[in-house]
């Protein structure tokens, strides 16, 4: 894994956005965030096995419509923010998810209230430290 300064630097690069921005943001709570993400992907991951095992789809595919959720809808928390939440507690999704999801969305508004960064930034620093893991994961 690189230094955080690489990944400060390489987020920078990704996003456009200011070194201090970026520290901000990750300093705000999405770097916490996401450690609980990585802290939890052994478990996650045995989850979303059994998941694709039910649906005969590959694990891969599963992580291909995560990452599409990521990068297209989070959206929704800006737009639809009280009907989403009210979606992810209503119990259709299923609670390993939801938990992420609840922990993200927590996190985004922690970073907000904390260092007025909108949430187009917060939103386009945690998908670019999502991307820096996900390709280093593929190398």
């Amino acid at each position: 894994m690189n230094t955080i300064n690489q990944i400060i630097h390489n987020i920078c690069y990704i996003t456009g956005l200011a070194i201090d921005q970026v520290e901000n943001i990750l300093y705000g709570g999405i770097l916490d965030w996401y450690e609980w993400v990585k802290e939890n992907q052994c478990s996650y991951t045995r989850y979303l096995q059994e998941e694709a095992k039910v649906m005969g789809i590959t694990l891969e595919s599963i992580v291909d419509v995560e990452s599409h959720l990521i990068t297209k809808d989070l959206k929704l928390i800006n737009d639809e923010g009280d009907q989403f939440m009210d979606a992810l507690y209503s119990g259709q999704i299923p609670d390993s998810l939801a938990d992420r999801i609840s922990k993200f969305v927590t996190a985004v508004d922690l970073v907000e209230d904390t260092t007025n960064e909108s949430r187009d930034n917060i939103l386009m620093v945690a998908q670019a430290l999502y991307d820096l893991d996900r390709s280093q994961t593929q190398t």
